[in-house]
């Protein structure tokens, strides 16, 4: 996301130069709306997608980390699962009407909530489950 358009190009030529058919990219929440605005900042992931897709290279993004304003009070990263999971689901569903039209049509939902440093303050498997319940509809919807 934050490489140089350089270092991007270089990363993703190196991928295709091993045999990589897919790349696995972050599409942060905190990134993408970083205020409770209705608006979306795009054009980072959006630079990523069309670089890959110039070198047949597949995108999974890997939806999850969730901004300051929707987080839970108290929370100190933006690891913390959101405190109303049906604005993470809204956001989910925004991402896939943009870039399934761009030929995106498998995501992860979250990095790795089974462990606590990337769904804090510690695993929850019935939030992450709800979380993963609302998205997938969203998503569906799209």
């Amino acid at each position: 996301m934050w490489a140089n358009n350089q270092d991007l190009a270089a990363e993703l030529n190196d991928a295709r130069t091993l045999g990589a058919g897919w790349i696995r990219v972050d599409l942060a929440w905190v990134d993408i709306q970083p205020d409770n605005s209705s608006t979306y900042l795009w054009y980072r992931f959006d630079r990523i997608v069309r670089a890959a897709r110039v070198r047949g290279l597949k995108v999974l993004p890997t939806i999850a980390y969730t901004p300051a304003w929707a987080r839970p009070v108290g929370a100190t990263s933006d690891k913390w699962s959101p405190a109303n999971p049906s604005r993470f689901a809204a956001f989910a569903e925004a991402a896939v009407r943009r870039y399934a039209p761009r030929g995106i049509h498998k995501w992860e939902i979250w990095n790795e909530p089974n462990i606590s440093g990337f769904w804090a303050p510690k695993p929850n498997v019935r939030a992450y489950v709800r979380l993963l319940r609302l998205t997938v509809a969203a998503m569906r919807r799209a």
